[in-house]
């Protein structure tokens, strides 16, 4: 009898300790799923304990785990590590519910090391199975995550659809649903242009999100509203969003959106005029930003620094960033017309399942109908025959819209909507094989950079579709002062480039003359009143040591702002007047 009430004594302690251990791994479960809320910097401890009582956790736990070492490494800016870590949780993960969220994270993942396609087949999983989900909040935190993938991968329409949706569906229920889609619904009002709306929602996230204790979200919210000042030219108070924003992130230990903040504190500080505290931020980001995923912030702040130390009379220096600065815009360039094309042909993919299982239905629906009646055989062979053919032409037309779409998104691609001339990557690739031609025949190459006086305040008086217009006639009387050899680009704006094969910088600089007398006789109207326009111009011609375009444009877009530097309406010959660089 001892020994039956010893073995029951120890088994009951022996269950007590079981219980207790899971209940302690779930209580560091909970905290570290928190802390990734409100402290992210104060997880280490908690990853480092868990990890100890790996082999005690079930598999819902290892899934939380993982996903949550997984979403640190995003916060990290590690994301072979996230991937890693959410592919582990992924093979463990059993209900829907796990899957759909981890398939969210591994798509942010994806896109941040620019694999668009695995993220995009990601986040096709999600919308297969997110309507099966019977939890409401869950599905509005889907809804949610669904915005912030198609955000970053710049489909602002839809990411603003999913956005409503969420915060709908939501309807004040969760506090941490309503405080992120408010800040989706601002950003996304923001990208689409719709300034007035966007800052709304933006002041509702910050007050809302502070109030329930979400701190990365109001440092989210803070920088949306610096950016948008921002762009309304309010520097000062921008300013005071964004620093706002840094101590936020500061805090969090968000280290690719620390270094962001930083480089629009750099471009808010410049147009503010307080030059050394710009230099401080830009180095800080510049200094920092070495990866890819940091390539937005690093190209605001070479810019920065290029136009401050051009300013300050440093020529290499500014020629140096300038070089980085343009190498990075092609990037850039490159990379969003990935983008635009990995989500397009995934979008036509879809549409042609939809139309695949379409048919399908059709054809099983003729057969079952066949087997039903035997006695209508040779109708429904003549039916059958019928939607065959159907078949053939709706295959026939898809695969004609298919190549006249995909022709659409190779222009939309290669031309710029507004004017109809080259974009700057399309330019520059035909621009840098045509003067490989013209080194090969000894020959030279001008360039001339064409930038409107003042041309902001066209569209601030008289509205930005009086300013397309002036644009669209100033490129058709470019055009017709032009050869057929030569190569016009729009740069950005109101700023272009034109590329001279076989001509010295005398003929360069007529046809520049030409074009400047060309926008003073230009006779633009807004209703009733007529406005003027003039134009500053820099060129340049290529010399014995230029091994491609960039030194060449360099030098035009020098004098350029020495013709805007010197009252503009002028043309400017690099090498006439310049100081070498």
């Amino acid at each position: 009898m001892a020994k039956i009430c010893w073995f029951l004594l120890v088994s009951l302690v022996s269950f007590a300790a079981q219980a207790l251990d899971e209940v302690s791994i779930e209580q560091k479960l909970q905290s570290l799923e928190q802390a990734l809320i409100t402290e992210p910097a104060q997880t280490e401890q908690l990853i480092t304990d868990l990890g100890e009582q790996i082999q005690e956790m079930s598999d819902s736990q290892r899934v939380r785990y993982y996903s949550q070492i997984g979403i640190k490494a995003i916060l990290d800016a590690n994301y072979q590590k996230s991937i890693g870590s959410f592919n582990l949780a992924l093979e463990l993960a059993g209900s829907l519910e796990e899957k759909v969220t981890i398939h969210y994270f591994m798509a942010t993942a994806e896109l941040s090391v620019r694999d668009y396609a695995k993220s995009l087949t990601h986040l096709s999983v999600m919308l297969q199975n997110i309507d099966n989900i019977d939890d409401a909040h869950l599905q509005v935190k889907s809804y949610n995550r669904l915005f912030n993938a198609y955000f970053q991968l710049g489909a602002h329409q839809e990411a603003a659809e999913y956005a409503l949706l969420a915060h709908r569906l939501n309807a004040g229920k969760d506090p941490i649903s309503h405080c992120t889609s408010s800040l989706f619904i601002g950003l996304s009002a923001f990208k689409l242009g719709d300034k007035a709306k966007a800052l709304s929602w933006l002041n509702e996230s910050v007050e809302y999100c502070g109030k329930h204790q979400l701190p990365l979200m109001v440092a989210m919210s803070h920088k949306g509203t610096g950016e948008l000042l921002f762009s309304q030219d309010k520097f000062a108070e921008a300013l005071a969003e964004l620093k706002q924003a840094e101590a936020g992130y500061a805090k969090i230990g968000y280290q690719i959106e620390i270094v962001s903040v930083d480089s629009m504190l750099a471009q808010t500080y410049a147009a503010l005029g307080r030059s050394d505290d710009a230099i401080s931020y830009a180095m800080k980001a510049f200094d920092k930003a070495g990866q890819e995923e940091y390539m937005d912030a690093r190209k605001r702040a070479v810019r920065v620094l290029a136009d401050i130390n051009y300013l300050r009379g440093n020529f290499q220096q500014a020629y140096d960033y300038q070089q980085i600065y343009l190498e990075l815009t092609e990037t850039m360039l490159s990379d969003i017309a990935a983008k635009s094309l990995a989500f397009q042909l995934a979008k036509f993919d879809s549409d042609e399942k939809d139309r695949h299982i379409h048919l399908l239905e059709q054809e099983r629906g003729v057969y079952v109908e066949q087997r039903a009646t035997e006695h209508q055989k040779q109708s429904n062979l003549t039916l059958l025959l019928l939607v065959a053919a159907a078949g053939l032409m709706i295959c026939l037309i898809v695969i004609i819209l298919g190549y006249t779409q995909r022709g659409r998104y190779k222009r939309m691609a290669q031309y710029d909507s507004l004017t109809g001339v080259m974009n700057r990557s399309t330019g520059f690739t035909k621009a840098e094989n045509t003067y490989v031609s013209v080194m090969a025949r000894h020959s030279v190459m001008s360039a001339i950079m064409v930038d409107l006086d003042a041309f902001k305040a066209v569209n601030d008086q008289h509205g930005h579709s009086t300013g397309d217009w002036a644009l669209r006639m100033l490129v058709d009387g470019i055009k017709a002062k032009l050869r057929r050899m030569d190569i016009l680009v729009r740069l950005s704006g109101e700023e272009f480039a034109i590329f001279l094969p076989d001509m010295p910088a005398t003929d360069a600089e007529s046809v520049a003359e030409s074009i400047r007398l060309l926008v003073m006789e230009m006779e633009p109207r807004y209703a009733e009143d007529a406005f003027k326009l003039t134009a500053s111009l820099g060129v340049s011609v290529s010399n014995e040591g230029d091994l491609s375009l960039d030194p060449i444009l360099a030098r035009a877009d020098i004098a350029l702002h020495q013709a805007k530097e010197s009252g503009g309406n002028q043309v400017v010959v690099y090498g006439r007047h310049n100081q070498e660089v």
